[in-house]
């Protein structure tokens, strides 16, 4: 489903604890599937290189961006980072109903057992234990309104002009 021109960005936004079945399925948020390009194409997931213990989950053309940033595989900074984005990353298909399986080692790394929580991160969104990720967003509350001073975002003024 192609963007019309003038419609708004793809925006990840929000939080949303969803229930793993017994089959190990998990809805990814409707607001979020809401915004697939093209859902059939499916997700690519990957453990986050943030430290973190969580998943970065991105679409297949937002993630195709990360292949022109590791061309240069001969330098050791590079391989690294190919390795620890493209070895650690599976491609997800979403059944019907939106749900995926996260395999065991997305669980296990992440400590997710039987719930997931969404977290939006504008233009892709990652997956963590609930408690984990809901401490996380309180953390980085707290110190974005600490450095909010140091902090610049566009505002949009009449018309939806960015000023």
């Amino acid at each position: 489903m192609a963007r019309s021109p003038g419609a708004l960005p793809k925006i990840f936004a929000g939080t949303h604890t969803k229930t793993i079945d017994a089959k190990g399925r998990v809805s990814v948020p409707p607001d979020f599937r809401a915004q697939f390009d093209n859902p059939e194409q499916g997700l690519f997931v990957m453990r986050t290189v943030t430290g973190d213990k969580a998943l970065d989950v991105f679409e297949p053309e937002a993630f195709s961006g990360f292949v022109s940033n590791s061309e240069q595989v001969f330098s050791s900074e590079a391989m690294d980072s190919a390795i620890a984005i493209f070895g650690s990353a599976q491609k997800l298909r979403l059944d019907r109903e939106g749900r995926i399986v996260l395999p065991a080692e997305f669980t296990e790394f992440a400590e997710i057992e039987d719930e997931a929580y969404f977290m939006g991160l504008g233009r892709h969104f990652q997956i963590w234990e609930p408690s984990r990720g809901r401490a996380k967003r309180e953390e980085a509350h707290r110190k974005t309104t600490l450095n909010r001073e140091t902090i610049s975002l566009p505002l949009a003024g009449p018309g939806g002009k960015v000023s």
